[in-house]
């Protein structure tokens, strides 16, 4: 009995701090570079047209690391053009502007 009473806090605690930080991730400054240099993106266009949209997968990955002078900016992110989509693993790097260091697309 005592287990189902830990799960049911457990659970629901998991859920909103996932939540959260995908909601964190979304509004990131790295994540909005990324975005703004794929929706420009001449290659992408390409490979699935003109692209509309840039998003993180709910569960997608996503990692960013602070130190005292740069902030790097790791995920997977899925890129909808007016042809198709595609999933990038990209890396970014602010030091102190933004860069994409490394994409790969999947």
């Amino acid at each position: 009995m005592k287990s189902k009473k830990i799960a049911y806090v457990v659970i629901p605690f998991a859920i909103v701090l996932y939540l959260g930080v995908f909601a964190y991730a979304r509004n990131s400054e790295g994540f909005k570079f990324i975005q703004q240099e794929y929706l420009r993106s001449a290659s992408f266009e390409e490979k699935i047209g003109k692209v509309k949209s840039v998003e993180l997968p709910l569960f997608g990955s996503f990692k960013e690391k602070h130190t005292s002078n740069k902030t790097v900016f790791k995920a997977r992110v899925r890129c909808v053009g007016e042809k198709g989509s595609i999933s990038v693993d990209v890396v970014a790097e602010k030091n102190p502007n933004w860069k994409i260091l490394q994409e790969t697309i999947q």
